[in-house]
C-alpha cells in the first residue's frame, strides 16, 4: 500500500511518500505563501523519484488545519480531486496543532492573524485543551499554567515527518467526501 502524507497548512510544506508505513521519500521546507505553486510540483517530484504515479497512491493523509486558509484549501482540493480520480482512495485527516507536537506532552501554538494564535494542549495525542484561537494574554496565561508541558510554537524544533508516522492511530478516517471538513477556527467575538 502506498501512502501520501501532506501538510500545506502553515509555513512549511511537508510531503511524505510511504509504502506500508515505511518512508520511501520525504521533504519538509519553508514555503510560506508559496504552497499553491510548490505543492503539486513537490508531490510530482517525489512520485517520479519513487517511480510511482498518483494512481498508485492508496491512502492520503492531510493536515486539516488550523492554519493558512489558502494552505488548507490546497490540500483539500488536491485530495478531493484525487478521490474523484480514484474512488477507492482512503482519506484521513489530522489536526495541524496535533501534527506539530506529535505524541509529546505539549502546548501547541501556531501563529494566526491579528496578533492571535491557534493553541491546543495535548498529552500523548489526547486533547487536554481543544484547538482554539487566543489572544496574547490568554496564550501567556495558558502557557504559564502548564509549565510541565513542552512548548512548541510555529513549527520550531518539530519533526513533522516523524510526527506523521507516530500519529497514525490518531488519524481520523473520512468515509465520505462530504465528511471532509477543514478546521477553520474563527474569533468567537468577531462580527459575522
Amino acid at each position: 500500500m502506498y501512502q501520501l502524507f501532506l501538510d500545506t497548512t502553515n509555513k512549511k510544506l511537508t510531503v511524505v511518500l510511504l509504502q506500508n508505513n515505511n518512508i520511501l521519500v520525504s521533504t519538509s521546507f519553508d514555503a510560506w505563501q508559496k504552497q499553491t505553486e510548490l505543492a503539486l510540483t513537490t508531490i510530482d517530484k517525489l512520485l517520479v523519484k519513487c517511480q510511482l504515479k498518483l494512481k498508485d497512491i492508496n491512502q492520503v493523509v492531510i493536515a486539516s488545519g488550523p492554519g493558512s486558509y489558502t494552505g488548507i484549501r490546497i490540500a483539500f482540493t488536491f485530495v478531493k480531486t484525487l478521490k474523484v480520480l480514484n474512488p477507492l482512495l482512503s482519506i484521513f485527516i489530522v489536526n495541524s496543532l496535533l501534527l506539530q507536537v506529535g505524541l509529546q506532552k505539549a502546548v501547541s501554538i501556531l501563529l494566526a492573524y491579528n496578533k492571535k494564535s491557534y493553541l491546543a494542549v495535548y498529552d500523548k495525542g489526547k486533547i487536554i485543551i481543544a484547538p482554539q484561537l487566543v489572544d496574547n494574554n490568554a496564550k501567556i496565561g495558558i502557557v504559564s499554567d502548564l509549565l510541565n508541558y513542552v512548548l512548541i510554537e510555529d513549527l520550531q524544533g518539530c519533526d513533522i515527518v516523524s510526527n506523521f508516522q507516530s500519529l497514525v492511530p490518531h488519524f481520523t478516517e473520512i468515509k465520505s467526501i462530504n465528511e471532509l471538513q477543514p478546521c477553520y477556527i474563527n474569533d468567537p467575538f468577531s462580527q459575522a
